[in-house]
């Protein structure tokens, strides 16, 4: 009654170099001796691999696979998203095989010449496949709670809550995620959406070149102002000072 788990845990081996078993298959009832025409060398151990190299995926309209989700009223739109990831350990790569079956099969030669099939359980497959649609999943539910208008200061908050519960979830199979980043801005299904916004962002830019054109103006004529106070001051004061000589005189 061993589980799946126990299974592999007694029979991991952290090498890249392994031995494999093999054993005289006869193919033929009629035979003398051991030959290639009545049997033939067969392995007599399944051999998997777990790659534990990291592994780096962008979602995104550069690469043609963005992550599509929709806002409370009903706008659809993307953004860049990268994750990197790992099997940490042996612990790890024994909670990844349970969860994660091989399905790739690689075949190579042995000392003998003979061809081997290994299997190969990948890790890229998993996140193109389970951690896109889990990271889809929490972005989605995120982003359905606040309007379009109000998303685009709530990017550092989604992408938070994205590492706390897609982090958590793939630790338990055996994937450590080490990082998730949000790159480049919102793509829209909608492409006249970022039209508008473009507009409306040259609108407040000039509003915003007029307003300061308008005080820089103001700052001069005050400026004049103060210029022109101060040498009337100084002429009336030498026009006094004219006078109170002729006084004197």
């Amino acid at each position: 009654n061993e589980s799946e788990s126990d299974f592999y845990e007694n029979r991991v081996v952290n090498a890249r170099k392994v031995e494999i078993p093999y054993y005289w298959k006869r193919t033929s009832r009629v035979w003398l001796w051991d030959s290639s025409t009545n049997g033939k060398w067969t392995p007599a151990a399944r051999l998997i691999i777990i790659d534990t190299q990291p592994e780096t995926r962008e979602w995104s309209h550069t690469t043609n696979n963005p992550i599509w989700v929709e806002s409370n009223d009903s706008v659809g739109f993307s953004t860049g998203i990268s994750i990197s990831a790992r099997i940490q350990d042996r612990d790890a790569a024994i909670k990844f095989l349970s969860n994660y079956p091989p399905k790739d099969t690689r075949v190579t030669e042995t000392q003998g010449g003979d061809p081997f099939t290994t299997e190969v359980t990948s890790l890229k497959q998993i996140m193109d496949q389970e951690v896109r649609t889990k990271i889809q999943e929490v972005f989605s539910y995120e982003a359905a709670a606040y309007n379009m208008d109000d998303l685009r200061s709530k990017k550092q908050e989604i992408m938070d809550k994205i590492k706390e519960v897609v982090i958590p979830y793939f630790v338990e199979r055996g994937i450590t995620i080490t990082t998730i980043g949000q790159f480049g801005g919102f793509e829209y299904e909608n492409p006249d959406i970022q039209v508008a916004i473009n507009k409306v962002f040259t609108a407040q830019q000039d509003e915003e070149v007029a307003i300061a054109e308008s005080k820089a103006a103001e700052q001069r004529k005050v400026a004049m102002k103060l210029t022109g106070e101060g040498e009337a001051a100084k002429i009336l004061e030498s026009r006094k000072g004219e006078a109170e000589g002729i006084k004197l005189v």
